[in-house]
């Protein structure tokens, strides 16, 4: 199966409430919407905004402190496939999720979400951005956000397609944050080196080809598969590529390490 465009990201919750809430976000669109490749997403919907960085307006979210924030953001389109895209100060910061029509013979509609972690300057401007020209369904498709305040936390991704076996640890090796040094992308693992709570999610991305099997991606913690579920996704025809994600919040083992598997 070959992968593309993939990521993984982790960051330790926060335990108790010593810390007040300064930035959290969550908007959506109201109505179904038509947008144009490159068009800015307006969520026009707010459902709160904690801090006040969001212009419902332009759909730009402002950063007002510098420090590492967490964008979620999912989609759903009507019918085809399209990628959608972060931008921080104009420039794309992230790829997809690619939206796809995955069950043609059910639905038309195609739907994905993604996380991603962003080191912001007070001032940056974050934006989402369609690929291509796609009408996207209110209600199902939004953006949250919020200010990370924990000292251990990672994003990686994959610089390039790979083919990946049964068995191989996927090897993320792009990595845009690192705080706490316990990522090795060398060996797309990561070290735990206390008993605490994180999230790590992730987000596989298949090329669409024929004949190609199913992937399944799972966590493992040490040599044990962390039960949360397998990631499953079946190529189609439909477009170039199939997103699937996946959340799990983990109470780590001390001095075991934590990595992504294909099977």
């Amino acid at each position: 199966m070959q992968a593309v465009y993939s990521s993984f990201t982790m960051f330790k919750l926060p335990v108790g409430d010593d810390e007040d809430v300064s930035v959290a976000l969550t908007v959506e669109l109201s109505q179904n919407t038509s947008l144009s490749s490159g068009d800015d997403v307006i969520f026009d919907s707010v459902l709160f905004d904690v801090g006040d960085n969001y212009d419902s307006s332009s759909g730009e979210f402002t950063c007002k402190e510098d420090g590492v924030y967490v964008f979620v953001f999912g989609g759903h389109i009507a019918s085809g496939y399209a990628s959608n895209n972060m931008y921080r100060n104009n420039a794309r910061e992230h790829y997809g999720p690619y939206l796809d029509n995955v069950w043609p013979e059910v639905d038309d509609s195609g739907t994905s979400s993604i996380t991603r972690l962003v080191r912001c300057e007070a001032g940056d401007v974050v934006t989402i951005r369609p690929s291509s020209s796609r009408d996207f369904l209110g209600q199902v498709t939004y953006l949250s956000s919020f200010a990370l305040s924990s000292p251990v936390v990672f994003s990686a991704q994959l610089s390039s397609s790979i083919y990946i076996s049964n068995g191989i640890t996927i090897p993320f090796d792009v990595v845009s944050i690192n705080e706490g040094n316990r990522f090795t992308p060398v060996h797309g693992v990561f070290a735990c080196l206390d008993n605490d709570f994180y999230l790590f999610t992730w987000s596989i991305t298949t090329a669409s080809e024929a004949n190609q099997r199913p992937l399944s991606a799972r966590l493992m913690m040490g040599s044990e598969e962390v039960k949360a579920g397998p990631q499953t996704m079946k190529p189609f025809n439909t477009g170039p590529h199939t997103t699937a994600s996946t959340q799990v919040v983990v109470q780590c083992r001390n001095a075991t390490t934590v990595y992504l598997q294909a099977v």
